[in-house]
């Protein structure tokens, strides 16, 4: 069984986030990995898009990125995969 079609088009997007944060900020990837703390080759993998990012990678790569917020790498993404899609609040 593949891949589901909308979790890699999610994580292309996620990847695609990362690395223009990084390079808008003049970071190489040797960089951003000491920073965040993780491996250059898994931040490799996060940026094509080859693999998925926990909330804990999620937060590490933020961090290292100097954003105020983790979310801040993936509700671009959200909304380019989803953008019809409703996520109600319960009150």
């Amino acid at each position: 069984m593949g891949k589901d079609p909308f979790k890699e088009k999610l994580e292309r997007h996620i990847g695609q986030r990362v690395r223009l944060l990084r390079t808008e900020r003049g970071f190489t990837l040797e960089e951003l990995a000491e920073y965040a703390n993780i491996s250059r080759n898994h931040l490799s993998n996060i940026e094509r898009g080859k693999t998925s990012m926990t909330s804990f990678m999620q937060a590490k790569i933020a961090k290292g990125l100097d954003l105020s917020h983790p979310h801040e790498l993936t509700n671009d993404a959200y909304n380019r995969v989803f953008p019809t899609m409703n996520f109600h609040r319960s009150d």
